[in-house]
């Protein structure tokens, strides 16, 4: 998609969900895309195509000073990147995670805005291509009361909003998302086996 139609589909879904924020979840690393080198379907070319500002999310079990480290690395690799904010993951205790949010803070000059402690009460069930989907999940609403819990308890929500409201307006240009011209009828088959 270009950046325009980038732009489109996030305006289109916050108009129809008439939100005062929107949050768009990455997908693997900030950077992992279709190349090595550019930017072509990254989280970070989604983040440049809205000129958001981005939570980095880092996996920080056993780190301290490397957490810094990580964060340096995120933030010098590609400049037009706003890193805004950082949410410790898999902290191991109080301990650890003031440790590290100093180390980020102090040596990657980004605010900490949350740990998320090492819970399996709230890990989230794995198998052959990822998740288990929400529908085989009995148990999913019990889950999301869970995780809501535990963002609002290790999260600074008021931070993060903040950032969000600090935003800059969405950038100009828009495509239009589809053309219509073709009236022929289709028929679209949806996976629905235990793989999808």
């Amino acid at each position: 998609m270009s950046d325009d139609k980038i732009r489109e589909g996030f305006d289109r879904a916050m108009k129809i969900s008439k939100s005062d924020f929107g949050i768009v979840e990455g997908v693997r690393g900030l950077y992992e895309g279709i190349s090595p080198l550019e930017d072509v379907g990254s989280t970070a070319s989604i983040a440049k195509a809205l000129d958001a500002p981005v939570i980095l999310i880092l996996n920080s079990r056993s780190l301290v000073k490397s957490a810094a480290a990580i964060v340096i690395g995120f933030k010098t690799l590609d400049p037009t990147i706003k890193v805004k904010g950082i949410i410790l993951n898999l902290v191991k205790n109080r301990k650890h995670y003031l440790k590290a949010k100093e180390a980020v803070e102090t040596l990657a000059d980004t605010p900490v805005i949350g740990g998320i402690p090492r819970d399996i009460n709230i890990k989230v069930e794995e198998r052959h291509l990822g998740l288990v989907p929400a529908v085989e999940r009995e148990s999913i609403l019990q889950s999301i009361e869970k995780w809501g819990i535990m963002m609002a308890e290790n999260v600074d929500l008021d931070a993060l909003i903040s950032i969000m409201k600090d935003a800059n307006k969405l950038p100009e240009g828009r495509e239009p998302l589809w053309y219509e011209g073709n009236q022929k009828r289709v028929k679209i088959g949806v996976a629905m086996d235990e793989v999808f």
